[in-house]
């Protein structure tokens, strides 16, 4: 069951869904050393980032690129374009990338900024 003071993060086209810390022990990837930053994704047009930034945080990277968040103090999500979010304490999450439907070429792609 997912900690009540979770909420699914949406920062343009990056999402951050919600786990559970038992779900985040589990997922497999390299461990990524920061020193209280994440640049989630690059801004295709602009080059803008979407920015992670939190005093103490976890992070995994998994072979797809994914990246889990275990996120310890409190931290922010922003993005030039997009404003910024505040991503609680103790929280854990792993990164989603929005898609869309061409329903000309009948394939899903995902969403660029």
């Amino acid at each position: 069951m997912k900690n009540k003071k979770m909420k699914l993060l949406r920062n343009g086209d990056v999402i951050l869904y919600p786990i559970t810390q038992e779900e985040f022990n589990k997922a497999k990837g390299e461990l990524i050393e920061n020193k209280g930053s994440l640049v989630l994704a690059y801004g295709e047009t602009t080059g803008h980032k979407h920015l992670l930034t939190a005093e103490r945080m976890e992070i995994k990277k998994a072979e797809d690129g994914r990246f889990y968040l275990a996120v310890q103090s409190e931290g922010k999500l922003s993005h030039e374009e997009h404003g910024t979010l505040v991503v609680g304490p103790q929280t854990f999450y792993k990164q989603l990338q929005e898609k869309e439907m061409d329903w000309f070429s009948k394939s899903v792609r995902l969403v660029i900024d």
